[in-house]
């Protein structure tokens, strides 16, 4: 999995040098605390130089570092409803769920920001 997100992340982190890409977060809070989280990669800037088929599937591949971060968040109390998402016609992908309060989302972040980083340091 390292390798996997390690790799995706590169990409995404150059082609955003680049502004072929445009990473997204949305959150949206109740009043208890409670909310939504979604983190997407708008790959539209980037898809408008591939042509369909092979080319443009390869490119959707990247979001398979967000299905092996899956099981990480199943195992963070409080989250609910984690999924990988895959938007072929707006050219985007990444993961959504909805939290419990706000540790809740501060665990889910840490797992998928900070842990990749301490387990490659």
């Amino acid at each position: 999995m390292k390798k996997l997100f390690k790799s995706a992340l590169l990409v995404a982190l150059a082609l955003g040098e680049t502004s072929c890409l445009t990473l997204e977060e949305t959150y949206t809070f109740n009043k208890d605390g409670s909310g939504n989280m979604e983190f997407a990669m708008d790959l539209s800037q980037l898809a408008a130089f591939v042509e369909e088929g092979p080319t443009m599937d390869t490119l959707f591949m990247m979001g398979q570092a967000f299905e092996e971060m899956l099981p990480q968040l199943d195992e963070v109390a409080g989250l609910t409803d984690v999924e990988t998402f895959e938007d072929r016609e707006n050219f985007k992908i990444g993961l959504r769920f909805a939290f419990d309060d706000e540790e809740a989302l501060n665990a889910a972040l840490n797992t998928v920001l900070v842990a990749e980083s301490i387990d490659d340091a």
